[in-house]
């Protein structure tokens, strides 16, 4: 998870009392965050572990950094799990490849979420998608 550009993760206030310290993906609660989701960033149902840390959701304004090209090699690879559909952009692969090349974050942190969560990140893809 090194190198990644762009701030994608926050921990859970928990972890952060705990002394837990998820590196450079750390962000800081806004005042919207605390009333619920931002238009920005998902809350997750409750702190999910991933590579002994623990986050408290994803913000996915790193959408705003996807590229045409980016889009292009996204398309190959969810053409490449065998998928057909005729509106892929609607399809969970999708996005979970889309906010997994947005974020930078390995696969395994989206393939392990439970599918609620996942379910929300897909709904706020398809937003970015058709905003």
């Amino acid at each position: 998870m090194e190198g990644i550009d762009n701030i994608v993760l926050q921990e859970t206030e928990d972890t952060k009392r705990a002394g837990g310290n998820p590196g450079d993906l750390a962000t800081e609660r806004s005042d919207n965050d605390e009333a619920g989701d931002s238009g920005a960033y998902v809350r997750f149902s409750k702190p999910y572990v991933f590579e002994d840390d623990t986050f408290g959701g994803i913000d996915m304004s790193c959408l705003e950094g996807i590229s045409t090209r980016d889009m292009m090699e996204i398309e190959k690879r969810f053409y490449r799990l065998g998928i057909t559909s005729m509106n892929p952009e609607n399809t969970l692969a999708y996005a979970k490849l889309v906010i997994q090349k947005a974020s930078g974050l390995p696969i395994e942190f989206f393939e392990g979420l439970p599918v609620k969560e996942m379910m929300k990140i897909k709904g706020r893809v398809v937003n970015f998608f058709y905003s």
